[in-house]
């Protein structure tokens, strides 16, 4: 299955992977059919992309955490978001299941590769992005050897580290243009107002805490709010800045869809020395598919591929299924290679959903090979 813009969605589609609003709640199960209805009712949601099965990535992509975790957790953060609006204290007790949880699954896939970019609306962004770097930081951590009272601190840390822009405006931070620069140092705050909330309550420890305050510091000093350097930034810190960035990049945004795997992490990697701690953005690219299962890839021969497997121990080299030949036609028998074991070929780029769609159009009816 690849991700599809809802633009580009037609009747007919299969959905490959169910489809969850702000709450948790299931809208779309696996395997439904697209009817044009649901496509408008999807868009009038405010999702801007969505999974489907065809004839080209019709493969499952293996989630290291499970549908029924993703629902508890987004469902218990909803709730504390609330709750903390309501009371302005947090039920700790709840998002401490829930992170448990998320530990326990992610130990128990300590293999797998993140593969899937989560699907949120633009009104749940904050949501959606809380989990994912909640679960990308704990990869991370599990990779860098935190033992299971580690993994529990810096998961907490990590799921409320944007819990500080409840006390802003929404919108502010829906607004779909350029902040002004009252707005955006309004939006700054919310990193010291996630700290004020985190630090008071006594289940919470410092470092998780500190996790809301210093997350937008970065390795040069150049971050905020106190413009901290290198190592003067905790480290629980220091792994949840590299999600945090990550996550944002590859999701879709309401002024620019996700960028693919592969450039978000090439740009995080850019950052390296500068942004970030260098040795976490290894461990992120150690543990992230840069060419997720389902991606339609371009090689260095011409030919097109599907990703059909990912490596652990080679991330940048998938196990792709070639199924257009260097002319784009398409090929009756596919065929698979190992890109770990073979030098002479490589991937170039991902093709997007207009490529894909106008390589399907062109490519004569009959098949070759």
């Amino acid at each position: 299955m690849r991700r599809v813009p809802i633009d580009l969605l037609h009747e007919g589609m299969v959905v490959g992977r169910s489809i969850l609003n702000a709450e948790g709640q299931i809208l779309l199960t696996q395997d439904t059919i697209l009817t044009s209805k649901y496509i408008q009712r999807l868009s009038q949601l405010g999702f801007a992309s969505i999974y489907i099965k065809d004839g080209l990535s019709n493969i499952d992509v293996p989630d290291i955490v499970s549908e029924k975790t993703r629902v508890y957790v987004t469902q218990t953060l909803k709730e504390t978001s609330e709750y903390l609006k309501k009371r302005g204290k947090l039920n700790i007790r709840s998002v401490q299941k829930s992170v448990a949880l998320l530990v326990d699954e992610l130990l128990a896939n300590r293999n797998v590769l993140f593969n899937l970019e989560d699907i949120r609306t633009y009104d749940g962004y904050l949501l959606g992005h809380s989990i994912n770097v909640g679960i990308l930081s704990i990869i991370i951590a599990i990779s860098m050897g935190y033992d299971q009272l580690k993994l529990q601190e810096i998961g907490i840390g990590a799921v409320l580290h944007d819990i500080g822009k409840t006390l802003i405006s929404t919108d502010i931070l829906n607004k779909p243009g350029p902040l002004t620069p009252i707005e955006f140092n309004c939006v700054r705050k919310h990193s010291e107002f996630g700290f004020e909330i985190l630090r008071t309550n006594q289940e919470i420890s410092l470092l998780s805490a500190h996790v809301a305050f210093q997350h937008h510091e970065r390795w040069d000093g150049t971050g905020y709010p106190r413009g901290l350097v290198a190592d003067q930034i905790t480290q629980h810190a220091r792994i949840v800045a590299v999600a945090d960035v990550f996550d944002a990049l590859i999701a879709d945004r309401q002024y620019r869809p996700g960028y693919p795997t592969n450039l978000a992490l090439a740009i995080v990697k850019d950052g390296i020395g500068k942004h970030f701690d260098p040795l976490v953005v290894n461990h992120l690219i150690a543990n992230v598919a840069a060419f997720p299962v389902g991606s339609i890839v371009l090689l260095n021969t011409g030919e097109i591929a599907v990703v059909t497997e990912t490596h652990k121990d080679h991330p940048q080299k998938p196990v792709i299924r070639i199924i257009f030949d260097a002319k784009h036609r398409r090929l009756k028998q596919p065929r698979t290679i190992d890109l770990s074991t073979l030098s002479r070929f490589w991937i170039k780029e991902t093709l997007t959903e207009p490529e894909i769609n106008k390589l399907i159009s062109n490519s004569p009816a009959e098949s070759v090979g």
